[in-house]
C-alpha cells in the first residue's frame, strides 16, 4: 500500500517537473530575433537619449558658467571705477577702468588708465577708439581665458570691444568690434558651446553700465 502510494508521488513529480520543462521551452521559444532586435534597438535609443541629453546639460551649464565669468568682471571693473576714485591705492587716481575682450585670443580682461605727461584724465571722456596712445595697465589676474569647450564671439550687429567706466560720474564709453565709440543703446558679447552650436547665450552691456544675461 505504501509502496504504491510512493510510486503515485514519483510519478507526480515527474509528470509535473516535464509540464514546467515544457513550459520553460514554450516561453523560450517565444521571443523571436526580430523581437529581440526590437527590444535591443528601443534600449540603444534611450541610451542615446540619455547620453545626449547629458552631453547637452554639461555644455549649457559651462556656458553658462562662462557668462556669469564675464558679467562678474564687467560688474567688478565698474566698482573698481568707483572704489579706485573713493579710496584710490595711489594717489592720483586712475582715470578710468576698463573692461577688453580679445575675440582673436580668447580672453577678457579688467584694467586701468593712468595719467601720464602726454594723456589726461579729460582725454577719456573724448576717446573715440582705443589706441597704443590710450596707457593701459591691466589688473593682476588678467588676461582671464574663455573655456576651450565655449567660443566667444561678438554680438552681429552690436559686438562689444571696450567698455569704460569713467568717475566721479561713473560715465560709460562703449566701444564696438571695429574699435570705434558707438551709441548703440548697448553692446554684446556671443557665446556658444563649440560642440553643440545650438546652445548659445549673450552677455550686453547698455550705455548706462547695466548688464543683461
Amino acid at each position: 500500500m505504501v509502496s504504491r502510494f510512493h510510486r503515485k508521488t514519483e510519478t507526480y513529480l515527474s509528470t509535473e517537473a516535464s509540464a514546467k520543462e515544457d513550459h520553460l521551452k514554450s516561453y523560450l521559444k517565444g521571443f523571436t530575433f526580430v523581437e529581440i532586435m526590437v527590444v535591443l534597438g528601443i534600449t540603444l535609443l534611450l541610451a542615446g537619449i540619455a547620453i545626449s541629453y547629458s552631453q547637452e546639460s554639461r555644455q549649457l551649464i559651462l556656458l553658462n558658467s562662462e557668462k556669469v565669468k564675464i558679467a562678474e568682471s564687467i560688474s567688478k571693473t565698474k566698482a573698481l571705477a568707483i572704489t579706485g576714485y573713493t579710496k584710490p591705492a595711489s594717489l592720483p587716481p586712475p582715470c578710468a577702468y576698463g573692461f577688453e575682450v580679445n575675440y582673436t585670443n580668447q580672453t577678457f580682461s579688467i584694467f586701468f588708465i593712468n595719467k601720464t605727461a602726454t594723456f589726461s584724465c579729460l582725454d577719456v571722456l573724448s576717446l573715440l577708439t582705443i589706441n597704443a596712445s590710450v596707457p593701459i595697465t591691466y589688473v593682476d589676474g588678467y588676461p582671464q581665458k574663455i573655456d576651450k569647450n565655449i567660443k566667444i564671439s561678438p554680438h552681429p550687429t552690436d559686438g562689444l570691444l571696450y567698455a569704460i567706466f569713467i568717475p566721479p560720474n561713473l560715465d560709460v564709453a562703449l566701444f564696438d568690434s571695429a574699435n570705434s565709440r558707438n551709441s548703440f543703446s548697448s553692446l554684446g558679447i556671443d557665446l556658444e558651446a563649440k560642440s553643440s552650436p545650438s546652445i548659445k547665450g549673450t552677455v550686453t552691456v547698455s550705455q548706462n553700465g547695466y548688464l543683461s544675461f
